[in-house]
């Protein structure tokens, strides 16, 4: 060890190690290091497609909530369309069957429009005409 002459690979572990780590500072790529980017690549490639699996798989079971969703909000305003037409008829199938003395009639000495029970049928035409008599 003392008479030999010095290689500079000192403290390395082999001569192997010490042309990787040349290669390295030179910027060249090592079949070994090929190897390695190559399988990072193709691991980073199953994740991306894992990654856009699980996320085709969200946004499916999203919009299948959500048409499920709509369908319910829809049959809710469906079935409140069909209640207020119904309720629509009723009124007006009540009203027709009313006298003509219970609903509102006009007051022939004061123009003013008075319900069944006398009291005065308050209307923007009857504000009008109040406004415009003061």
């Amino acid at each position: 060890d003392i008479g030999e002459r010095p290689s500079g690979a000192e403290g390395l572990a082999s001569v192997a190690g010490f042309r990787l780590l040349l290669a390295k500072a030179r910027g060249e790529i090592t079949p070994e290091q090929a190897a390695e980017a190559a399988e990072g690549a193709k691991l980073k490639e199953k994740q991306k497609e894992e990654f856009e699996r699980r996320a085709d798989e969200s946004k499916k079971r999203k919009r299948d909530e959500e048409d499920d969703h709509l369908t319910k909000i829809m049959a809710a305003a469906e079935k409140s369309r069909e209640e207020a037409e119904r309720k629509r008829k009723e009124a007006a199938e009540a009203a027709s069957q009313q006298p003509a003395a219970k609903q509102a009639k006009l007051d022939d000495s004061t123009g003013v429009q008075v319900d069944e029970n006398g009291q005065r049928v308050i209307t923007l035409k009857a504000v009008q005409k109040e406004i415009w008599l003061r």
